[in-house]
This record gives C-alpha cells, structure tokens and sequence, in this order.
C-alpha cells in the first residue's frame, strides 16, 4: 500500500518547511500540523510511544491497522485518537523518508525542531530512531531487489533415500531435497529441487566463497566507519 495514507486530519494545503528527510524538498504544512499532535500526549504516555509507532513503520499498512494498534493505548494513557493517528502518522512519515535519504540521527533530530515537535517528544522518537532506519531500510532494500526480479527468502531441506524404482533396483542412495521460498512481484512462490552431491559440493563452495567476500566487505566498512569522527553519530 502507499505510504501517503489519509489519515491526517489538518487540511491546510500550502507548502510549509523544507526538510533534509525529504531531499530539500518542502512538506504540506497540514502534516506538520499533525506532526505537531503528538506534543498533545500525556508525558507518563511518552515512554510508551514506540508501542504504536514501531508496529506502524510497515509500509504494509491501512487505516484498519492504525486504529486495532493505537487503540488500546489510547485507552490505557487516555489519549485521543484523533490526536495520536494523524501524529504518528506524519512522524511515520517523516521516518521513512529519513531512511530513504540515510539521514544521521542529528539531522532527523533538526527536521523535528523545524516541524515543531517539542524536546520530549523529539527525545522519545530520537532514542527509537537507529533501529526504526534500520528496519525501514531493509524492508526498502528488499523492494529495490524485487522491482527488478524473484528474491530467494529462504530454504528449506529434506534426506529422502533412493531405495529401488522402475528403473534401477537396490540403489539405496541418499537423496537430498532443497525447497528454494521465493517472493516474485507480489507473490510468495517455491521451487523443490532434488539435488545430487556433486552439486551440493559445489554449492559449498560458492556459498563459502560469497560469505567469505561479505565478511571482508563488512571488515572494510566497520574499518571505514571507525576511522572517521567519533562525535559524528552522537544525538546533539
């Protein structure tokens, strides 16, 4: 589903700030309006903002989900919904558009002060904000890999024996079987091979070798990243 679900409740139609989230570009000044919501929240509410904000990030989304979510933390921290959906509606926003354009910490933190979000709520999505990116952006890697093709999910194995056929009598040989899950556009789809060891040996292989390339890319980054300013990921 689109991320541009109509949930806000604010219905000014002029452009408002520019923000880094968004390349630059300037936001409609009705979802500020409804970013600025959530400075309505009870503090004792606060701490437990992630609760309806994380399940949400989804791009998997409707306007059912938003209310079975938020619902029952309306109701424990008594909270109106009309306050809380178009809020977290906006941040969820703003959240995913930050990790479309890999924005640091401090200037997702900067796009809060222009759009007007108080410091304690500001604080409370910051301290949720490296894990919300990184969910966001694997969720995003993952649709980039399926705009141009299937994407192995997962594997699934099985030993069967060869024992006799119309073939051949008394082969007892091992025979093992991989079932490759795949997702293609919208669809979930698998593939069941039987596979001899000839294969498997090679599979082995370029497994080891694959593995063996990403963990010397990973070395390389994790050296890249230790090199560069200490103070650079700390929240301002």
């Amino acid at each position: 589903m689109a991320d541009d679900i109509p949930l806000n409740v604010s219905r000014d139609p002029t452009e408002g700030p520019a923000l880094k989230s968004t390349g630059g570009r300037t936001v409609k000044r009705a979802m500020v309006q409804d970013a600025r919501r959530l400075n309505l929240l009870p503090l004792e509410a606060l701490p437990h903002l992630w609760e309806v904000l994380g399940p949400l990030l989804s791009n998997e989304l409707s306007r059912e989900r938003f209310h079975k979510i938020a619902g029952p933390f309306c109701e424990k921290h008594r909270v109106q919904m009309g306050d809380l959906i178009p809020g977290i509606a906006a941040v969820r926003t703003l959240l995913r558009a930050a990790a479309k354009e890999d924005l640091s910490i401090g200037e997702f933190v900067d796009d809060m002060e222009v759009c007007g979000i108080d410091v304690p709520v500001g604080r409370v999505i910051a301290e949720g904000y490296p894990k919300a990116i990184v969910m966001i952006r694997s969720e995003l890697s993952m649709a980039a890999l399926m705009d141009h093709g299937a994407v192995l999910q997962h594997v699934d194995w099985r030993l069967d024996q060869l024992r006799s056929c119309s073939r051949i009598k008394n082969v007892n040989a091992p025979v093992p079987t991989l079932t490759f899950h795949y997702r293609e556009g919208d669809e979930d789809r698998r593939l069941s091979l039987q596979v001899i060891g000839p294969v498997l040996k090679s599979l082995r292989g370029i497994l080891d070798e694959l593995l063996a390339d990403s963990d010397d890319e990973r070395a390389e980054a994790e050296s890249a990243a230790g090199g560069g300013d200490s103070s650079s990921g700390q929240n301002p």
